[in-house]
């Protein structure tokens, strides 16, 4: 989904025109926009004070029309199932959604470290496939780069290494 508008008056236009034209209820939109409510306090606060930022908040959160602890779910899923990322890398996601500290270790932790081994071991065999005509340490090298670019943490990097390498890194 687009970015929202900055402005309170054109932000109030935009989801007005969503709801009528493409949404059955305010829950849906927030749900299907993956909003945190980090980013809608955020776009309000220019315009509005503090206890009336809140007060909507709170409806919000009351109606379930924002959850940070669903929103955290889902963020991992995509990120696990579609984008093929490591921990690390969905830590920073989640934080940069403004995802609390709290919600954010809740949903690291129903990470399987078999799917994320499968997610390090098809990406590696991807980037392979590109480089596999290069110096043995060189490949090394850019495997190892390429998977903590993607957020896996040093354990999986080198069993994913030492599996597609069958070498043992203390020999380079």
């Amino acid at each position: 989904m687009g970015q929202l508008p900055q402005d309170p008056i054109m932000l109030y236009s935009v989801i007005n025109t969503k709801l009528r034209d493409f949404y059955s209820s305010l829950e849906v939109l927030c749900e299907d926009m993956g909003l945190s409510e980090e980013e809608l306090k955020e776009k309000l606060s220019s315009e509005f004070e503090e206890h009336t930022i809140e007060k909507v908040l709170d409806f919000l959160r009351n109606n379930k029309f924002i959850d940070d602890k669903l929103l955290a779910q889902k963020i991992v899923n995509t990120n696990i199932n579609l984008n093929k990322c490591g921990k690390n890398k969905i830590k920073q996601n989640l934080y940069n959604k403004g995802i609390d500290s709290e919600d954010i270790s809740h949903a690291i932790s129903n990470i399987d470290s078999n799917v994320e081994f499968e997610n390090a071991m098809y990406l590696a065999k991807k980037r392979y496939e590109r480089i596999k005509n290069e110096d043995k340490r060189k490949i090394y090298q850019k495997l190892s780069q390429h998977l903590a670019y993607k957020g896996f943490g040093y354990d999986t990097i080198k069993s994913v290494l030492n599996k597609i390498l069958n070498f043992d890194e203390y020999e380079y």
